[in-house]
């Protein structure tokens, strides 16, 4: 300890918890503002969960989504192929294996479904 506080070196290590999202996780998702202008695509997603159609991920962080993975089993389901997207994890918790764990989640849920085979969405700018 210096004379202004405490100094933490590293990463501080938060206890995680890979699970569905809830309705009441949709606010959160929004990310303080940052996906805001994407709350109409967030919404859609967790009504196509709900009807079986997808699944989004959530990495729980002592309640706060500190990672997202969606998958969508309805748009190339006639080829028998699932769409893994809206893969993000908050700037605070990159760099410590969060993205891993959540493709992992991913790829073991579309697994479950009896779906070999997924694609990875992008966007062209990314």
């Amino acid at each position: 300890m210096d004379g202004d506080g405490l100094r933490f070196e590293g990463i501080a290590r938060v206890p995680v918890t890979i699970r569905r999202t809830r309705a009441g996780d949709l606010p959160a998702l929004e990310w303080h503002g940052l996906y805001t202008p994407m709350r109409e695509v967030i919404e859609a997603a967790f009504r196509a969960q709900e009807r079986g159609d997808g699944v989004m991920l959530l990495a729980d962080a002592n309640g706060f989504p500190a990672g997202q993975a969606w998958i969508d089993f309805a748009r190339k389901a006639h080829l028998g192929l699932a769409t893994l997207w809206a893969v993000r994890v908050f700037p605070a918790f990159r760099r410590g294996g969060l993205g891993t764990l959540l493709m992992h989640a991913a790829e073991r849920t579309v697994l479950g479904r009896g779906v070999s085979t997924a694609e990875l969405g992008v966007d062209r700018d990314n």
